[in-house]
């Protein structure tokens, strides 16, 4: 949390609120970076790598590699893999999908936007044991092909 409100209620309401860290403004860029730095470490260490159809996907780095040769993603990309990745085998449904990567966004995110990205997703796996499958009206799975 970034913000001018620097009582120590303040501090500690937000803390018992959710917030990961608190920084108080004026602030200087090389705390931030430090604090930002050591958020990413907390996350890391929490999060396993994950692994399905010979696609592995490490939240620590952020990489996504099959057969020792990596798949470049975008941020997009990388978040939905992550998602079917979590939940497979299990089916995830279109309206989980959009609320999850657009978030405060959702509402106004297009019927087709989903779509688009899954089939940019869909081509980065050609090559690889694993495929986004559609369940029709439903939402979609990842598939480990055989």
């Amino acid at each position: 949390m970034l913000t001018a409100r620097d009582t120590i209620g303040d501090r500690v309401s937000a803390l018992d609120a959710g917030a990961d860290d608190y920084l108080i403004k004026p602030f200087e860029f090389p705390e931030l970076l430090a604090r930002l730095r050591a958020l990413q470490r907390r996350r890391a260490t929490s999060l396993p790598a994950l692994s399905a159809g010979g696609v592995e996907l490490d939240p620590a780095t952020r990489r996504v590699s099959a057969h020792e040769r990596e798949l470049r993603l975008t941020a997009m990309e990388y978040a939905l893999l992550e998602v079917l990745m979590r939940r497979h085998p299990s089916v995830v449904g279109r309206a989980a999908l959009v609320q999850q990567l657009w978030e405060d966004e959702a509402g106004a995110v297009d019927a087709n936007t989903l779509d688009v990205h899954v089939t940019r997703l869909r081509g980065k796996l050609t090559g690889t044991a694993l495929r986004v499958s559609n369940v029709r009206e439903v939402g979609y799975r990842l598939e480990e092909l055989a």
